[in-house]
């Protein structure tokens, strides 16, 4: 079992929310206060059962397909880059969480469309598509949908005069 403990002791943005189990305000505001102190979280991983858990000193506890756990200072070129289960399940919980924090009326969720935002950023230069002028992620996305529909289309075509 490979055992990660994080230890947070400066507000850096709001802790992470967990979509799949439903998130009360109270129960938010309890992790932000602890957020404010200082914050362990815990992530289990037993490879031989492929179950993650991951737990906060906050009192939250998530059962996962998957995890990433990343960090850096890009003054510093300092980066943390963990991850361990279902790529496809973490593709989905990066979406998810793109999803929820572009939909969220929250001001408190501005960090994540802030850090959405740089990662969109980040992706973009790293394919040459990078913009002098950052990027709506939004628009970006639909893009890319735009241009899959299209190959998609073109595939079909032809398989069909195949």
């Amino acid at each position: 079992m490979n055992l990660i403990e994080i230890h947070a002791d400066t507000v850096y943005g709001d802790c992470s929310v967990g979509l799949s189990g439903g998130v009360t305000s109270e129960s938010f505001a309890g992790r932000r206060n602890a957020m404010e102190k200082k914050l362990t979280i815990t992530v289990e991983i037993d490879g031989n059962r492929k179950d993650i858990v991951v737990r906060d000193s906050a009192g939250n506890c998530r059962h996962l397909k998957s995890v990433l756990v990343t960090g850096g200072g890009v003054e510093e070129g300092s980066l943390y880059l963990f991850g361990w289960g279902s790529c496809a399940d973490l593709g989905w919980a990066l979406a998810e969480g793109f999803r929820y924090a572009s939909e969220s009326p929250r001001s408190t969720d501005a960090f994540y469309q802030r850090v959405f935002a740089h990662l969109t950023r980040w992706i973009a230069k790293f394919h040459g598509w990078a913009l002098e002028q950052p990027v709506d992620p939004r628009l970006l996305l639909e893009r890319w949908e735009a241009e899959d529909a299209a190959m998609s289309a073109e595939e079909a075509y032809r398989n069909s005069t195949n």
